[in-house]
């Protein structure tokens, strides 16, 4: 699976990602990351994959996980 996170500004986003066996294995986010254009590839461990340079291969144990957003949602551009 293939997620990059929307560019927001300068809201603080986080998008912890949880795999169905363990906690938090990886956070993209406006704090985490270098640049919130960022690409992650996840795939199970025994997957070989190629992908871009610039992008962050993320191995999960399990088939399925979860990726709930949160953003920072005080400021003048809330409409």
């Amino acid at each position: 699976m293939v997620f990059s996170p929307p560019d927001m500004g300068k809201r603080h986003v986080l998008f912890p990602m949880y795999s169905l066996w363990m906690p938090v294995i990886e956070s993209a986010g406006s704090r985490t990351c270098v640049a919130l254009t960022q690409t992650f590839l996840i795939s199970v461990p025994d997957r070989s994959v190629e992908m871009p340079d610039d992008t962050i291969h993320i191995k999960v144990a399990t088939g399925d996980m979860v990726i709930p957003g949160r953003t920072d949602a005080d400021g003048t551009d809330v409409g």
